[in-house]
């Protein structure tokens, strides 16, 4: 397993397929993909990470401002954890709310079944 530190992701290979960097190792400190999640799961699941001691970083695609102005319903949030805890992460979300409610896991960014705006 090779980490791309500009993608923060985990993949195979020496190269990077979204931005043809250069992979390597990855380190216990490294930032990882840990999960997609949309709406209000997303944070549901920050309070949780935080509850359990998984350093996180919450990076919403429309960011604060546009999310402030439409509501977070929309907005759809990666989750950065720490390599080392990235197994853990990724478990606690899998328990919690099931495949249904992630876009990917594992590092990656695989199309996957997110809340609809329309639902609710």
């Amino acid at each position: 397993m090779q980490y791309c530190p500009k993608c923060r992701t985990l993949l195979e290979g020496d190269t990077c397929p979204d931005c043809k960097g250069k992979t390597r190792v990855p380190e216990a400190g490294d930032p990882c993909l840990a999960v997609r999640m949309s709406g209000v799961f997303s944070e549901m699941y920050e309070d949780i990470l935080r509850q359990e001691g998984i350093p996180c970083l919450a990076e919403g695609e429309l960011g604060a401002g546009i999310s402030s102005i439409i509501g977070t319903r929309l907005e759809v949030t990666d989750f950065f954890v720490p390599f080392a805890r990235l197994e853990e992460a990724e478990t606690l979300a899998r328990e919690l709310f099931g495949e249904d409610k992630q876009e990917g896991t594992s590092g990656t960014a695989e199309d996957g079944p997110a809340e609809d705006a329309t639902d609710a």
